[in-house]
């Protein structure tokens, strides 16, 4: 809203407020590594692949994706404060470590999980030992708002979220492996971002023993027992695969169902563990540093550009998507709006119909082939696409509106009132 007031529907503005936001978190991710490292070059070399990493570019380039960058300002804003306070016990930086997590928590739900990050800092760094009752204490207004947004969240607000349309067969169990696969996707983004788009996905899982299932299972566990066995060796390996682990859960699908499996824009937060394990590998290096991380950063820098350019305007957004689902009716859908936008009538029908013959109950598409034809003036047309969306979907408010617009159109007031 406040850009809004300031820019209005300008997207040169929006698009910096996010850059801006992500230059933010960036800086504060420079800040929690140098305390938890203790090591200012360490910190500089997380920083700068996070900057650059091509994940990021659907949370950062893309206006609706703001709450990525938005919610992970003021959650790590709300983690470095907790860590001044333990430093030096002023109370200012944890009331406002506090509500940086309330600003948190309303920008994006899986903020929820700060007060386990906050434990689990405090449990793998040991700093600063106190009897149980005081060390517990310091936790109070963390729990206490993650609390009460829970129970507003689920009474008073009554707010729900969309909810995944699951298909048939899928709960619990089957998510669980179905995340194993997804898991692994990100394992694969992180070190190899190619073929980057909006609309990944991954076939549910049915069993642990198909080979694929089996496979990432194992890399999983691997992947857990690496961070065990970090616990006495390395605390900031430790860290960085819990880190991993604890922000990754919340968008996992287990805890709930999800109509995305697999997100790109859902690495923006656990992706701070990975580069801070690999700038602590680099540490290693030495004075040779900065020779294995030049070479990264322009590996992620040109793909990050690269991709940037998909995001250049609607119809290069759609064409580049539809290379990977070109079975996706949403898509060809969506496609299609964008195509009517520009009043391109004939791609739009073509995108249109395509979606149909993907999903023939389709009413959406149903819906917006007859906006095509009242656009063209062919109204008879436009007012049998309008029933037919409503004979798919009879609750379908939006083809009600359209049919009683044709029949206003037609000179029939009693059946455009009806509607």
């Amino acid at each position: 809203m406040l850009n809004y007031a300031v820019a209005g529907l300008n997207p040169p503005a929006f698009h910096l407020v996010n850059l801006l936001l992500h230059l933010l978190a960036v800086y504060l991710i420079f800040l929690i590594i140098k305390k938890v490292s203790k090591d200012d070059l360490a910190a500089i070399i997380a920083s700068v692949l996070y900057l650059v990493h091509p994940l990021h570019v659907e949370a950062v380039t893309y206006i609706a994706g703001r709450a990525d960058p938005l919610f992970a300002t003021f959650f790590l804003l709300a983690l470095y404060l907790y860590m001044r306070y333990r430093e030096n016990c002023r109370i200012s930086y944890l009331c406002f470590s506090a509500l940086s997590f309330i600003f948190a928590i309303i920008s994006k739900e899986i903020a929820i999980m700060l007060p386990v990050i906050i434990i689990f800092y405090d449990y793998t760094f040991r700093e600063g030992k106190e009897a149980g009752g005081k060390a517990v204490s310091r936790y109070i207004p963390y729990i206490s708002i993650a609390a009460v947004y829970i129970a507003l969240r689920t009474s008073v607000l009554n707010f729900k979220a969309p909810v995944a349309i699951m298909p048939k067969g899928i709960g619990l169990y089957e998510r669980t492996l179905t995340f194993f696969g997804a898991f692994f996707e990100y394992a694969k983004l992180i070190v190899l971002p190619f073929d980057l788009h909006m609309e990944r996905r991954i076939p549910f899982a049915k069993s642990l023993l198909q080979p694929e299932v089996l496979f990432c299972a194992v890399f999983v566990i691997l992947v857990a027992a690496i961070m065990v066995l970090a616990h006495k060796r390395s605390k900031l390996v430790f860290f960085g695969l819990g880190w991993f682990f604890i922000t990754i859960f919340p968008l996992s699908g287990i805890p709930m169902a999800m109509n995305a499996v697999v997100s790109e824009h859902f690495m923006y937060l656990p992706l701070i563990g990975i580069v801070l394990i690999a700038a602590s590998g680099i540490r290693q290096a030495g004075r040779y540093a900065v020779l294995l991380l030049l070479p990264l950063v322009i590996y992620f820098s040109l793909i990050t550009v690269k991709q940037n350019t998909v995001w250049r305007d609607e119809i290069t957004f759609f064409e580049h998507s539809l290379k990977y689902q070109p079975n996706n009716p949403k898509l060809h859908l969506n496609f299609g709006n964008t195509y009517s936008e520009y009043n391109m009538l004939d791609d739009a029908l073509k995108e249109y119909n395509t979606a149909i013959q993907l999903e023939p109950d389709y009413a959406p598409a149903y819906n917006n082939i007859g906006q095509i034809y009242l656009k063209r003036g062919e109204v008879e047309e436009a007012i049998k696409m309008y029933n037919k969306a409503i004979s798919i979907e009879d609750n379908y408010a939006d083809a009600y509106f359209n049919l009683g617009n044709a029949y206003e159109i037609k000179s029939m007031p009693v059946e455009a009132l009806t509607e």
